[in-house]
């Protein structure tokens, strides 16, 4: 995993050699001065799949609820995180928010390993969550040291694991459900073929830009769903996971600037289809009034919040939930 200070290393090679074009994934120092042309990073919306995977350990709790094998307030989930930066504390809020979305109550631990890479405090610290009641665990490291805590676990109560990066079934075929990774893919693809054909990486990659430093989430398919595995997810689970992803991909279609009046009527289209989405989700996840009320900000339709099943202020929230 890239630090600050390879960051920092890497950029000074970048003004070393300006004839090179060097890309750090993972960083976010593109912008800061000194600003080099030949220097960029790119990121994956990683906190859009983890909320969806979120969605599937809810999904998953909800069924234990169900079957009398839990409670309510028994619905706790465990996370171990390498640092306290932003992209882990993003991740662990979109999977907790996730969860929430189908199960009001969860909650959750999580334990900091402050390391990126570290297989023994992981597993130790995914043994503590289980040994706290954890139901559900997951991480936001690519080794298998939690699922396995998860698979040799002597608990009374099922314990379940979503993982990241990489599909963990034949290392817990039993207690892995899914999880989300990061395609490198399209952004290394295009970058590639941006300097091959001498272009600007930032105007050949598709995504969010913002000077040297590009991102993008389902949209683009730069985040993608891990494999599930069919015995141990609860029933709908694949279903309900892709209605979120398509409401996330809608919703950032939501958000397209429109260039011209000419695709000013495709963006409306865009807003109509999310109300839509949004409309049809209700049914099933009950989402927070408070959010809700934020997307119908977005869409900019007085006859959407109008109409909307359930009473929403029309007081411009402060913060986004």
């Amino acid at each position: 995993f890239p630090t600050r200070r390879s960051s920092d290393l890497t950029k000074e090679l970048a003004q070393k050699y300006p004839e090179v074009q060097f890309c750090m994934a993972t960083c976010s120092n593109a912008n800061e001065e000194p600003y080099l042309k030949n220097y960029h990073t790119f990121m994956g919306a990683i906190y859009q799949g983890r909320y969806a995977a979120g969605v599937a350990a809810g999904m998953k709790l909800k069924e234990l609820i169900d079957d009398g094998i839990i409670s309510e307030s028994e619905a706790k989930i465990g996370y171990v995180g390498a640092y306290p930066y932003a992209e882990v504390i993003s991740g662990y809020t979109a999977f907790l928010l996730g969860a929430r979305s189908v199960v009001p109550q969860a909650v959750m631990t999580v334990k900091y390993t402050n390391s990126w890479n570290d297989y023994r405090t992981e597993k130790k610290y995914a043994r503590e969550l289980i040994d706290e009641h954890c139901i559900i665990i997951s991480k936001n490291s690519p080794t298998a040291a939690q699922d396995t805590a998860c698979e040799e676990t002597s608990s009374d109560v099922p314990v379940y694991n979503v993982s990241y990066n990489q599909s963990m079934l034949d290392i817990a075929p039993t207690t892995y459900l899914t999880g989300c990774k990061i395609n490198w893919k399209p952004y290394m693809k295009s970058a590639i073929d941006a300097v091959l054909n001498d272009k600007v990486i930032e105007k050949h990659v598709k995504g969010n830009v913002n000077g040297n430093d590009v991102g993008a989430g389902f949209d683009e398919e730069w985040v993608s769903m891990l494999e599930f595995n069919d015995i141990a997810v609860a029933n709908g689970t694949k279903e309900r996971v892709q209605k979120v992803i398509s409401f996330i991909f809608v919703w950032r279609q939501c958000h397209l600037k429109p260039k011209s009046s000419i695709c000013f009527g495709m963006l409306r289209l865009h807003r109509i289809k999310a109300y839509r989405t949004i409309a049809e989700m209700t049914d099933h996840f009950k989402p927070n009034p408070l959010f809700l009320q934020q997307i119908l900000f977005s869409l900019q339709c007085e006859q959407c919040i109008k109409s909307w099943p359930i009473e929403i202020s029309t007081q411009r929230p402060r913060h986004t939930p």
